[in-house]
């Protein structure tokens, strides 16, 4: 079956069975440019149809460049979300973080406990809408390390006023458990801006948000080196849907190839693709998508700040 014209740059296209990852751009790359009026390829936004959106939904953003005479595959974005039912977060968070997390740019975003975030959603779906506008923030840090000294590292916090005493005992915590220093000062959490530390690692990642998570703090956690060739982001947290009802969800961003030195490979959307089959347990072939493409160059490819959704370009994201 043909792609299906939808709209004036929109199309559905059908996956086959054994598509993967790889398969689903290709063919939709294939698709938009048989189409002569949607004009050159840039950027790809790829989403199930809404006739699909049953449990766990996915989004794909595929950026092409030119080499030469030949067109390549220069990033891909995939950011799928499900029901927390429907996810294991602690394996979750170990994959994105093995396969495109980074130890020199971390990000940890942490609301105060019982947060609910309002969005709306189709209840009947049994799916739910990531907010967009990222958490209700209590703590915003990013660590980084700008210089070639290896143990240098700058914390960049933003803290909320008026949190209470057992909030930023929490808050402490997760700091501690990712290797940053603080220390409580009255009724304020004094963080270090500058630090000589050995390197985040992964472990240090991964223990930073279990402690958030055990400690009932909706979290997200964003890594990626430096320079961002790579990134990901993982978020759990809870919503109020539109018919009153409290969910708890979780999220996930994958990106890689965000320089024009680091092409996307088959193995890259190999890896991406294993983390939605197992942990969202999503089935790629045999499902019906909506494409839509963004005529021009790629979009901005600096890091995505951790407290919200990936930038989508601004014709191609799918509402």
């Amino acid at each position: 079956m043909g792609p299906e014209r939808t709209g004036v740059e929109s199309i559905c296209i059908e996956s086959q069975p054994d598509d993967g990852l790889f398969g689903i751009v290709n063919r939709a790359q294939a698709a938009v440019s048989g189409e002569g009026k949607l004009g050159p390829v840039g950027v790809l936004a790829i989403g199930l149809d809404t006739d699909e959106l049953e449990g766990a939904d996915v989004q794909i953003e595929a950026a092409y460049a030119h080499k030469g005479a030949r067109r390549v595959l220069q990033r891909l974005d995939v950011h799928a979300r499900a029901l927390a039912k429907e996810a294991a977060p602690d394996q979750l968070l170990s994959a994105a973080i093995s396969g495109f997390g980074g130890q020199k740019f971390t990000n940890i975003v942490l609301a105060p406990p019982d947060t609910l975030e309002t969005r709306s959603s189709r209840a009947d779906a049994g799916r739910i809408a990531v907010p967009e506008s990222g958490l209700s923030e209590a703590l915003d840090l990013t660590v980084y390390f700008p210089s070639r000294v290896r143990f240098y590292a700058k914390n960049l916090a933003l803290l909320s006023d008026g949190l209470e005493a057992n909030v930023l005992d929490d808050l402490a915590a997760v700091l501690g458990a990712l290797g940053v220093q603080s220390r409580r000062r009255d009724a304020k959490l004094r963080i270090a801006a500058h630090q000589l530390r050995a390197p985040v690692t992964r472990e240090q990642q991964s223990a930073a948000y279990q402690e958030a998570s055990r400690r009932g703090l909706p979290v997200s956690l964003y890594a990626a080196t430096l320079p961002t060739t790579q990134s990901m982001r993982v978020a759990e947290g809870r919503v109020r849907l539109d018919n009153g009802e409290s969910v708890a969800y979780v999220d996930c961003q994958l990106s890689h190839g965000l320089t024009p030195e680091s092409m996307c490979t088959l193995s890259d959307a190999m890896k991406m693709q294993q983390i939605l089959k197992h942990h969202f347990a999503l089935e790629l072939g045999g499902r019906r998508w909506r494409v839509e493409n963004v005529h021009g160059e790629p979009g901005d490819s600096r890091p995505v700040a951790a407290g919200h959704g990936i930038k989508w370009s601004k014709r191609g994201r799918r509402r």
